[in-house]
């Protein structure tokens, strides 16, 4: 499970040149102060710079005795407030009036109360407005924008920051860093890639294999739309159909863009499931043994806007995966799982794990110290018609440097079944995909499954858990002993 603070609850070709210096992730020809605010917010260390041109701070005057409290304070309040207190709001002051209109505000009241059925606008105060009171609603380049002087916060300028295109933040240098081997998928034998990846466990970007697929050439804006037709998939804890997503993902910016993560889609629309087929690298997948309705979630269809994508998580159950993108371009960096991640703070058993809020807050606080570093990571893009294979236990974050459409799956194949099996015996808990109820019996499920067709990949098991149970009778049998003996001063 990731943690991550959000007031609507919302939680989702050929090799470049490797590049391995010491390059910093953000663009310092784009910083902050080159960037310039929709409502005139500026980062507090442009406040000085300003005073010696004699424009004066707007917040003292403007926010009367509420100045005193922090931003994080006045966040909490105007948080708590409903559209027409934030439209009366602004109308007091220059300073509430940007507080007022910060777009962090109107998300909620949207998502809360249209839920994936909105008419998407250039900000989401214009958007609940136009879905709201169509005939009050104004397009966006008729409106008045209003810049206001004097106005600093480091809390309302980040989400904006945050929000721009990804090319706009991060340095070409980092775009380039390709350090994941890249495998021709077309001549590498299922052997060859157990032997080199699986069984080793280590990524690699598969070539020539996407493209093989119906999928490739039939998945554009046209098909989706008439192949989905009225059916919703799941998009930021939200349901649109394919229409209303591809018109809000191009049309709105945001800091977290809500993206498409729909682990039904090969059931509410089968064609998409017969567009594409699990290449044979991935075909020995033993929780299939379950059967279709009681193995764990395991494919989802991913579609988002640039600059969407997920923080730094491990996969489920201890599972393999594979990312198949489709359209777009994805950015992928990859810690080992001995390695935890800068900026990422796991619960002690891993259950839980604390992130910064946003992709690109992690790159331009974060990314700087990875390659200050002697490199304990892998990173690079995976492209159209390429896939991905994320090993058992890495560490990985995704950012969609272009629209971007995929497939996902997650598998469990002999190499990596004693760490399934282990996972399902040892973390009921934390066992995800199914029902709460079924978590603390999956493990006997799925042994079960194993003794019935398959009893000979049981062995490493179960031969490994008595050498477990042996060393521990030991060290017990040790520790009583110790604590038996007659005391001595040993002279």
């Amino acid at each position: 499970m990731t943690k991550r603070q959000r007031t609507d609850g919302s939680t989702a070709a050929s090799a470049e040149a490797p590049s391995q210096g010491g390059a910093s992730c953000v663009d310092t020809s784009k910083t902050p102060t080159k960037m310039q605010h929709p409502l005139g917010i500026k980062p507090w260390g442009n406040c000085f710079n300003d005073m010696d041109k004699g424009i004066k701070p707007c917040r003292p005057q403007g926010l009367g005795r509420f100045d005193g409290l922090p931003d994080t304070v006045l966040h909490g309040i105007f948080s708590c407030l409903d559209a027409p207190t934030l439209g009366r709001t602004a109308a007091a002051s220059r300073a509430w009036y940007v507080f007022s209109y910060h777009d962090e505000f109107w998300r909620p009241l949207v998502l809360l109360q249209f839920g994936g059925t909105f008419v998407p606008q250039a900000t989401w105060r214009e958007t609940y407005i136009a879905t709201s009171h169509p005939a009050f609603h104004c397009p966006s380049d008729q409106l008045a924008r209003v810049q206001v002087q004097g106005f600093y916060s480091d809390l309302l300028f980040q989400p904006f920051y945050c929000a721009q295109r990804p090319s706009a933040l991060l340095s070409t240098a980092s775009m380039q860093v390709d350090t994941i081997p890249r495998v021709d998928g077309a001549t590498l034998s299922v052997e060859a890639f157990k032997a080199q990846f699986e069984r080793p466990n280590l990524p690699v970007i598969l070539t020539n294999v996407v493209t093989e697929w119906p999928a490739w050439t039939r998945w554009d804006d046209a098909y989706l739309k008439r192949t989905c037709g009225a059916t919703t998939f799941y998009a930021g804890g939200f349901n649109m159909t394919i229409e209303q997503y591809i018109n809000y993902s191009r049309t709105l910016r945001d800091d977290q863009p809500l993206f498409i993560f729909d682990r039904h889609f090969a059931t509410t629309v089968p064609p998409l499931a017969a567009d594409y087929t699990v290449p044979a690298f991935f075909q020995d997948d033993l929780f299939k043994l379950l059967g279709p309705d009681r193995r764990p979630a395991f494919r989802w269809l991913i579609y988002g806007p640039e600059g969407s994508g997920s923080s730094f998580h491990i996969d489920p159950n201890a599972t393999c995966a594979w990312n198949a993108v489709l359209r777009g371009t994805k950015k992928w960096i990859m810690f080992p799982p001995e390695v935890v991640p800068p900026g990422v703070h796991p619960s002690t058993d891993g259950g839980e794990v604390s992130t910064p809020v946003s992709l690109m807050e992690w790159f331009v606080t974060f990314y700087a110290q990875i390659k200050s570093k002697t490199p304990v990571h892998l990173e690079g893009t995976c492209r159209a018609g390429e896939m991905i294979f994320v090993p058992r236990g890495w560490w990985h974050l995704v950012l969609n440097t272009e629209e971007s459409l995929a497939i996902t799956q997650n598998y469990v194949s002999p190499s990596n079944l004693d760490h399934v099996l282990s996972f399902l015996k040892d973390k009921p808990d934390q066992v995800s995909g199914i029902d709460e109820e079924r978590r603390p019996h999956l493990y006997a499920e799925f042994r079960a499954a194993l003794e019935a067709t398959h009893p000979e990949l049981l062995v490493p098991f179960d031969e490994a858990q008595k050498k477990k149970k042996a060393t521990w009778a030991s060290l017990v049998q040790t520790d009583t002993a110790a604590n038996n003996a007659p005391f001595s001063f040993g002279f």
